[in-house]
């Protein structure tokens, strides 16, 4: 008996240290394959080239699942991109059922993390992306996928993503994330995948043009979804947006059969929030720093879409925000003077169909710093082929309370009294009604790293037919100027594609064009069709002078160009001067007298 139970005892021993010895050995041995499968799968997959420092494997403290980790992943991209890193990965870690890796070559993940990853996204000025690097699967390819057998459940109980930075790079736009942090888990039961995820990102920051819309904003989203594939539908049961502060909630549905997209969704902005978290939100370009900013008042927002998406431009589900602010009060950290009475209602409206049906309606804005105020409303109907506007402002700033009041970006100086009213109905290009001024006095523009702007008077008058330029004086610099005429009325300013044309006359004792050029020249929008018949007793470029100019300067299609230069300068001395600038030179005697424009009213 004791024989037997030495001998039972013994085979379990050596039973023991052999299953032991088979999970010690099984990395090792399995090793060679799970690097071969994986180069495979890549090769098969991508158009580039991936490579990895080492493979590791674990079993024995995982068993049954075995452990992959791989070390040091590289992609770097192919054909135009080649040697242009796409991502870098410090380690992938994937929990793989042993069994099924063994059988049938393929990977069962049960649990991956990604640490530390660094994507580099780019598009180049053709409009071509690094990140396309999926190869198109053949026909037979499809084929045989879709007649793989068998319902397959995979859970994943967790994966993640730690320390991750995504930088993407286009023409006129660049997106930074950084600290990005994932965690979620999923269920795949046949054709119904399950997934819960909470992602934040710790800093976004987002470039369009010259000009940084967001700054190291804080960002997180969590999600609750069930996806069924053979519904073709997405239920998603939550979506929890947070930008900084501003909050929101949205779910619904998405369905996609024969080509066809239709949505069923609604978002919410979050419940008694402040309006500090709708302003945390607004591009830090036009709503500055918030760091200790203080706010009071109350806000909302609703937003519903259903219906059809459609690949025809002309035709979009339909769909409705809506935004309320109500007694809002903003004081910057930094700014000795409050925004006061704060109110704001904006609706946009669509019913489905064509975009031309939009309306776009804000019945009510208003807003006051000290004594500056400003009032209106604001309506677009049929915006896309014959827009129908209603546009009323009323309002007077006096640029310094403002200044106490808000940040104004680089500005050393800010001084001066603005007064403006208008009143606008138009349909096209047809102006219904169109009346009002805006008048400026000791207007004070110092930039901290640019020449002033002096405004000493102006008067502006709104018809119908045009903008009434009156008179304004001024400076820029050491250059005075002295301008009237007129411009195209103010409501071309919102007809997509129309050119905003002017016809004006400047005259001026001194201009000095080393300051109006210097640095980088000020981007012109290619709307302006400008003509501006000039006069000055000097025009000095460097050390060169011109004396009794006469020229015309155009401003068309983003450029400018001076033109039928006239001059009592010597021919040389002229050709020297104008050789920087654009156009054709004519030269020849001074002309008349330059006769100065009459001071404006001031109302």
């Amino acid at each position: 008996m004791k024989t037997l139970l030495k001998a039972a005892l013994l085979g379990v021993g050596v039973s023991v240290l052999l299953l032991l010895g088979a999970l010690l050995l099984a990395p090792f041995l399995l090793k060679d394959r799970v690097i071969e499968l994986v180069e495979r799968q890549i090769s098969e997959r991508l158009e580039a080239t991936v490579g990895f420092e080492d493979v590791e494997l674990s079993l024995l403290s995982t068993f049954p699942a075995l452990t992959i980790e791989v070390v040091g992943l590289k992609v770097v991209g192919a054909g135009e991109f080649e040697g242009v890193t796409l991502a870098s990965v410090q380690s992938l870690r994937a929990g793989v059922d042993l069994g099924r890796l063994v059988r049938d070559d393929q990977l069962l993940i049960e649990s991956a993390t990604v640490d530390q990853p660094e994507i580099y996204l780019i598009v180049d000025e053709d409009g071509e992306a690094n990140y396309d690097i999926i190869k198109a699967a053949d026909e037979e390819e499809e084929t045989e996928a879709e007649d793989e057998p068998g319902a397959l459940t995979i859970r994943l109980q967790r994966y993640e993503i730690t320390g991750g930075r995504i930088e993407y790079d286009a023409p006129g736009a660049e997106v930074s994330l950084e600290g990005l942090e994932h965690q979620g888990s999923a269920l795949v039961d046949g054709a119904t995948y399950t997934v819960a995820s909470s992602t934040t990102v710790e800093s976004l920051t987002v470039r369009i043009g010259n000009v940084r819309y967001i700054s190291e904003a804080r960002a997180r989203f969590d999600l609750g979804a069930v996806l069924h594939a053979d519904d073709e539908r997405l239920d998603v049961e939550r979506l929890e947006v947070a930008f900084n502060e501003l909050t929101g909630e949205a779910k619904g549905t998405i369905e996609w059969r024969d080509g066809r997209v239709e949505l069923d969704l609604g978002l919410a902005s979050g419940k008694g929030q402040s309006i500090r978290a709708l302003v945390s939100a607004i591009p830090r370009a036009y709503a500055g720093d918030i760091n200790g900013l203080q706010a009071s008042g109350r806000y909302s927002i609703r937003a519903k879409v259903k219906g059809r998406l459609s690949r025809r431009d002309d035709h979009a589900p339909s769909f409705s925000a809506s935004l309320f602010v109500r007694n809002g009060t903003l004081q910057h950290a930094d700014r000795s003077l409050p925004l006061t009475n704060i109110d704001l209602d904006a609706k946009v409206k669509h019913p489905g169909g064509h975009l031309d049906k939009m309306v776009i309606d804000v019945p009510m804005f208003s807003a006051r710093a000290g004594q500056s105020h400003v009032t209106g409303r604001f309506a677009v109907a049929t915006p896309i082929s014959r827009p129908r506007i209603a546009l009323t402002v009323d309002g007077r700033f006096d640029l310094a309370e403002v200044a106490k009041a808000y940040p104004v970006a680089d500005a050393a100086d800010l001084r001066g009294t603005v007064g403006v009213k208008l009143e606008l109905a138009a349909k096209g290009e047809r102006v219904e009604r169109l009346t009002g001024w805006m008048t400026a006095t000791a207007v004070a523009y110092r930039p901290r790293d640019a020449p002033h702007l002096e405004i000493s008077a102006t008067s502006v008058t709104f018809t119908p037919k045009a903008t009434k330029v009156d008179a304004l004086y001024g400076a820029y610099g050491k250059s005075d100027l002295a301008i009237q005429g007129s411009l195209s009325p103010v409501n071309a300013l919102l007809l997509d594609g129309e050119p905003f044309v002017g016809d004006l006359r400047l005259e001026s004792r001194s201009i000095y064009l080393d300051e109006i050029l210097e640095g980088d020249s000020v981007e012109i929008p290619e709307i302006l069709d400008i003509t501006i018949a000039a006069k000055a007793k000097k025009l000095m470029r460097k050390k060169l002078v011109l004396p009794d100019m006469r020229g015309v300067v155009l401003i068309k299609d983003g450029d400018w160009s001076l033109t039928n230069v006239r001059s009592d300068a010597g021919r040389k001395h002229a050709e020297a001067l104008l050789s920087s600038l654009k156009g054709d030179a004519i030269l020849a005697p001074p002309g008349s007298r330059h006769l100065l424009i009459p001071p404006p009213k001031v109302r």
